[in-house]
Parts: structure tokens; C-alpha cells; sequence
């Protein structure tokens, strides 16, 4: 299976983890990464690594990632900016490779919200504020391109929350740990290979105990979840 990922830096750390998953499971896998630190769509567009792959190869999947710190924006500043970009992917994407699924990496919010917007949007000035508009904004650019959702904030809030136990940030609290890597991997995994991560490959940088925690909570959370079914259905565009 030919897959692009094109995203910021933290495509970079899960797409090194998708990679092991994917080989040591037996699967086939040729994935090609175009990341850009800090790297918007626009930055992407304007840059066009990842449009110039899609003229040149074939592709099965290919997964899109908007940054943090603009997928938690109001809809007006989104559709004049995330939108306008990710229509020139999603168009090129389909003119060159007409049969491939395409996908959205919904991120995690930063661990403290995104303080610099401060009065401007104080709402996500906390995680909660900024991962819930993440979460949202996803859900309706995937409605209104007709792609596919790997969402990965959703269920990052819920572990989050529900396992504070374990670490899923570095300590600039806003790339994943390996933790956090792992667990982005194996929702994504998910997503693209519609499989359980249950009895595929553990990750050297993780204890086997914590590899088989996140299995479990991906199998029994991510696959045919009716809950987020419901919210996504909720949500307008």
C-alpha cells in the first residue's frame, strides 16, 4: 500500500511508530513523510513537496494534517485560510490519484491550550478549550471534503483524562511523548487498515505492559465506536 502523510512535526514522530507497526505485522507499507515543523496547509501548498509526490507517484492512502494552531481557530478565520489550502490538496490529490482515500489527522490540543491567543479567543487557552475546538473544526472539514477521520484528539482527550498515570506529552507540552506517539500510531493504523492494533508489533521505546494497555484501549474505543459516531453526526457545518 502506497501512503503519503504531510503534516507538521507531529506527523514526524507518529509516522516513524506507523511505519514499525505496520512492517512488523506483516503488512506492506510504502510511506513517504512531508513534514514541515510548524507547517500549516498553506505552508504545505506554498512549499509543494507533497503536490508534486501526488503529480508523480501513485497512491493508495494519503493522510492530511492541519497544524494545532490553526485547527483550533473561529470558522471565519478557517475558511479563509485552513479551507481555501486543503481544497488545493484535496483537488490535486484527486485529479492525479482519482481512486486513493484520503484522510484527516485531527491532532491533540498543546497540553496548556494555546495561551498566545489570549484575549483574542480565550477559549482555547486551556487543553480542554483548544482540544475541543480541534475537535470540531476536524469533523467539519472532513464533512465538507467528504474524506475520511482518523480522530486521534478525540481520543487522546479521553486517555487523557481517564489515564493521567500516563505521560503524553514532552516537556514542551505539545509533541507526544513516545506515550503519545504511540498511541497517535495506533489510532491511525486503525483508521487506514480498518484493523485492531490487538496482536500487532510492540514499541522498543515502551514497556510491553504499556504497548498492550494502548492495543486494548484503541481495539475497544477507536474501532465501531458508536459514542463518537453520534458526536460526529452532531456536528453542523
Amino acid at each position: 500500500i502506497n501512503i503519503m502523510v504531510v503534516g507538521s512535526s507531529y506527523t514526524a514522530y507518529y509516522q516513524r511508530v506507523l511505519k514499525e507497526i505496520v512492517t512488523l505485522d506483516g503488512d506492506s507499507i510504502n510511506l513517504r513523510t512531508i513534514s514541515i515543523g510548524s507547517a500549516d496547509f498553506r505552508i504545505q501548498v506554498n512549499d509543494g513537496s507533497a503536490l508534486s509526490y501526488n503529480r508523480q507517484n501513485p497512491l493508495d492512502y494519503v493522510m492530511l494534517q492541519e497544524a494545532a494552531y490553526m485547527a483550533c481557530l473561529h470558522d471565519s478565520s478557517l475558511q479563509s485560510s485552513t479551507y481555501v489550502a486543503t481544497k488545493t490538496l484535496i483537488d490535486s490529490i484527486r485529479f492525479y490519484n482519482p481512486d486513493t482515500r484520503i484522510g484527516l489527522y485531527m491532532t491533540h490540543a498543546y497540553k496548556n491550550g494555546h495561551s498566545d491567543y489570549g484575549d483574542q479567543d480565550p477559549v482555547v487557552c486551556t487543553y480542554t478549550g483548544m482540544q475541543d475546538r480541534i475537535i470540531d473544526n476536524y469533523i467539519k472539514l472532513a464533512k465538507n471534503f467528504n474524506v475520511e477521520l482518523a480522530p486521534v484528539g478525540y481520543y487522546w482527550k479521553k486517555f487523557y483524562e481517564t489515564f493521567p498515570e500516563f505521560e503524553l506529552y514532552l516537556s514542551d507540552n505539545s509533541h507526544p511523548s513516545h506515550h503519545g506517539a504511540y498511541l497517535t500510531a495506533c489510532i491511525i493504523y486503525a483508521t487506514i487498515y480498518n484493523k485492531t492494533p490487538l496482536g500487532t508489533s510492540l514499541y522498543e521505546k515502551l514497556s510491553e505492559e504499556d504497548c498492550l494497555f494502548i492495543h486494548q484501549y484503541v481495539h475497544d474505543n477507536v474501532l465501531n465506536d458508536k459514542e463518537f459516531q453520534e458526536y460526529y453526526n452532531s456536528v453542523e457545518i
